[in-house]
């Protein structure tokens, strides 16, 4: 988990199945970069379960 920050996320709008979100995190170590997607991916399906409910 070293070298990756908590990904920031913001909802800004939903309209019926259109989520725009602002992702933001930063990468210490280039090679994580596969994780780091992997990572903002969940929290961002997370955000989306949570505002579908």
């Amino acid at each position: 988990e070293e070298g990756i920050e908590e990904p920031d996320i913001l909802v800004r709008e939903i309209r019926g199945d259109i989520v725009h979100a602002r992702i933001k995190f930063r990468l210490l170590n280039p090679q994580r970069l596969e994780d780091a997607r992997n990572r903002v991916l969940k929290e961002v399906l997370k955000v989306l379960s949570a505002t579908n409910k």
